[in-house]
């Protein structure tokens, strides 16, 4: 029987994304080497083709060539939409999920459907034989460790700091969980992340177990004499200002941001450059835009063409009850030959 491990990139404060599923840079380090992962990427469904350093290639090459299933989540499912079919790694993907596959969604990829984080790391163990399982990280990951069906723990910290999102293993209910001692992997100057690290914490035992009862308190002393003290007024503290919050499509009671000017960028179309695009804008109070990130790219040069047009757009802002709001707007651009 292979390995089970949980695995995906970080931040330095443990988040693997933030509220609304944007991975920031946390991914780049996937795309600016020069040593392919695999022989065939799909960069049409990836955003691009998988490029890293050599020493960055050795460990997600070693990970990823032992890898015969992964499970996620739907929300992960959804967000990708599978990857059309063609995972990042392995050859059967297990999906936790309330809801079925869609129907008629590609037939010919092996996705199984489960309803329960245990029936779906059962079917994963039928379909990797001796092989390894990925298990992403999030929620699903999360229950997976809770119930002991994890044997290592990966996450890949990138040099990034989120403060708020998504966390590594979502909402772990059984915690804390001791590991064993980590094997760091330093991966310095081998690519633009100067600072990246590796961590994989293997781990024997989760002390599922009901740790050793604390010793008893010590008895409480005697009341001390009542003493007089003079207490001098304290310094008054200084209110923050709490912070604008940035509303969303979610946010039924927001009017959106219209467009004023919302120009796309001519480009001649290469091979790859067939499917869709999907970019995010935060767009401030006064309906410019302070803020573009690509969710799922497609092709370089169409990314660098499409970043540089979206700081250029132009809208009348959202509004909650008639006063201007900051608003994040997700794009979606179809790409057809």
């Amino acid at each position: 029987m292979g390995t089970t491990y949980l695995h995906a990139v970080a931040s330095l404060d443990g988040y693997i994304a933030d509220e609304h599923d944007d991975v920031g840079p946390l991914h780049d380090w996937y795309f600016c080497g020069d040593h392919p992962l695999v022989d065939e990427d799909h960069a049409d469904v990836h955003g691009a083709p998988f490029r890293v350093s050599a020493a960055s290639a050795d460990y997600v090459r070693g990970m990823w060539s032992r890898q015969q299933v992964l499970v996620i989540g739907r929300h992960q499912f959804d967000l990708t939409n599978g990857w059309e079919g063609h995972p990042p790694a392995s050859d059967h993907v297990v999906v936790v999920s309330h809801r079925p596959k869609p129907p008629g969604w590609h037939p010919e990829a092996s996705y199984h459907f489960a309803t329960s984080v245990e029936e779906g790391m059962a079917r994963a163990r039928e379909l990797a034989g001796d092989g390894d399982i990925g298990v992403g990280a999030g929620d699903v990951g999360g229950q997976a460790l809770s119930l002991g069906l994890v044997d290592h723990v990966a996450i890949d910290i990138v040099p990034v700091v989120f403060g708020h999102g998504k966390p590594y293993f979502g909402a772990l209910a059984d915690g804390p969980l001791m590991l064993d001692d980590p094997d760091v992997r330093d991966a310095a100057k081998v690519s633009p992340l100067s600072d990246l690290r590796t961590l994989t914490a293997g781990f024997r035992e989760l002390s599922v177990t009901a740790a050793a009862p604390p010793p008893p308190p010590p008895p409480v002393p005697p009341a001390p004499e009542p003493v007089v003290l003079k207490i001098e007024p304290s310094t008054p503290k200084v209110a923050v200002a709490p912070r604008r919050p940035i509303y969303s499509a979610d946010d039924g009671n927001v009017v959106p941001p219209v467009i004023v000017r919302q120009e796309m960028p001519v480009f001649r179309f290469k091979s790859t450059a067939v499917g869709h695009l999907t970019v995010a804008v935060s767009i401030n109070e006064f309906g410019v835009v302070e803020g573009v990130t690509l969710i799922v790219r497609l092709d370089p040069e169409y990314d660098r063409l499409i970043q540089a047009a979206a700081w250029k757009w132009q809208y009348r802002p959202a509004t909650l009850d008639g006063v201007p709001v900051k608003f994040r707007k997700v794009i979606q651009i179809n790409l057809a030959r």
